[in-house]
């Protein structure tokens, strides 16, 4: 299916499910009810924007699925449940707006060779957003997390720039490359833990105001 537009919508009790490739010009929408979106495979979503949204049963993405924002990946009005979008080829350019109620957020942006952007309000349980490529991670917003925090970069490394502010329980950045830099105006607020899980390759620069309980950051 393909259109300038796209846009699916069911607000009963339904799913909304994907074994095919949808594409748009502008802005792909799926809006499901509370049995959510199931991206199986041979899913490929495509648009400048996707936009996923649920009443529940959250967005589920099997590894060979992708999904190509060309602009923007977002939820306009909410996912309840979780939302793991573990497409090894997704190829995401900047995430907007993302509420995740009674849920975690994974995203996998393996297929993004440059820079993934986050520079709005991402908000769920645990957040992962992670990168294995030689792309960079930029946050220019809000990443609130309840528990953990997990941002994993590939050979570009974290950038937290203008606007950013980390909160999570734990706050885990880790690097293969570029190390982690922060401006200073940005806030990191790690109320039990900040860590690296698997190491940061290059200097780990936190300039801005932050609050940890404990600190455990390796740097290679």
């Amino acid at each position: 299916m393909t259109a300038a537009n796209v846009t699916i919508s069911n607000a009963n009790t339904g799913t909304i499910s994907v074994a095919g490739s949808i594409g748009a010009t502008a802005a792909l929408i799926l809006s499901s009810g509370s049995g959510g979106i199931q991206l199986n495979t041979g899913d490929i979503l495509s648009g400048a924007t996707v936009d996923l949204s649920t009443l529940g049963g959250g967005v589920t993405q099997v590894a060979g699925g992708t999904i190509t924002a060309s602009a923007l990946l977002q939820s306009s009005s909410s996912v309840v449940g979780t939302v793991n979008l573990a497409g090894t080829a997704n190829n995401i350019a900047d995430v907007g707006s993302f509420a995740v109620k009674s849920g975690d957020f994974t995203l996998v942006d393996n297929g993004n060779t440059g820079a993934l952007l986050l520079n709005a309000t991402v908000t769920a349980g645990n957040i992962s957003i992670s990168d294995a490529n030689t792309g960079t991670i930029g946050v220019a917003g809000s990443l609130v997390a309840t528990t953990a925090l997990v941002l994993s970069s590939g050979a570009g490394g974290i950038k937290l720039l203008d606007g950013d502010v980390l909160t999570g329980a734990t706050v885990d950045l880790s690097a293969i490359g570029g190390g982690v830099s922060q401006v200073s105006t940005g806030t990191i607020t790690a109320t039990s833990l900040l860590k690296s899980s698997t190491g940061v390759t290059g200097t780990v620069t936190l300039a801005g105001p932050r609050t940890t309980s404990r600190r455990s950051v390796r740097s290679r």
